[in-house]
């Protein structure tokens, strides 16, 4: 696994293939209407489980990335100690600030569970898509939605069928 700086991220986002660079930086400035948005649970082992359904919806071959890029939004609720000391087990002295994301590989599904289930619970800011692969893009934010832009029906109906076993809330996504 590899924690990546701001520089390194905006890199990576470069170094997609199209038409997953698009789908990205579209998803980011919110100019494309999510394909999905739903209501995220407030208890929390349903948390804990939508972070396994979430991990399931990528592919550690295609490299997937988290991007925590807000953690000071509800401060009183927070504890970045716990994110802080996960990453300095893992190696990692920079804090999320100078490193706000993480590139996954096979092999590395609980570390990207652990962190996913901290975003999760503590309702960061997060992106997470996969560096090699134009399948898929999701924001958990901080008003406990979570969003997803998918690249193609396949990929859209896939994510669909998972949701809806877990019994979310789908939103209605509208044109900006």
């Amino acid at each position: 696994m590899n924690f990546l700086s701001r520089a390194e991220i905006q890199a990576e986002i470069l170094s997609l293939p199209e038409p997953t660079r698009s789908l990205v930086k579209a998803s980011w400035n919110q100019r494309t209407p999510p394909t999905h948005c739903y209501r995220m649970p407030s208890d929390t082992a349903r948390l804990a489980a939508l972070g396994r359904i979430l991990m399931g919806l990528v592919q550690f071959k295609k490299a997937p990335i988290i991007w925590i890029s807000e953690t000071i939004v509800w401060s009183a609720d927070e504890d970045l100690d716990l994110l802080r000391g996960y990453r300095r087990g893992l190696g990692e002295s920079r804090d999320e600030g100078e490193a706000p994301a993480t590139k996954f590989f096979v092999g590395e599904e609980t570390a990207f569970l652990s962190i996913i289930r901290m975003a999760l619970f503590f309702t960061w800011d997060t992106w997470i898509f996969e560096s090699q692969s134009n399948r898929l893009c999701m924001q958990i934010s901080h008003d406990a939605v979570i969003s997803m832009w998918t690249g193609d029906e396949t990929t859209s109906r896939f994510v669909s069928e998972a949701i809806k076993r877990f019994s979310l809330t789908e939103l209605q996504t509208t044109p900006r």
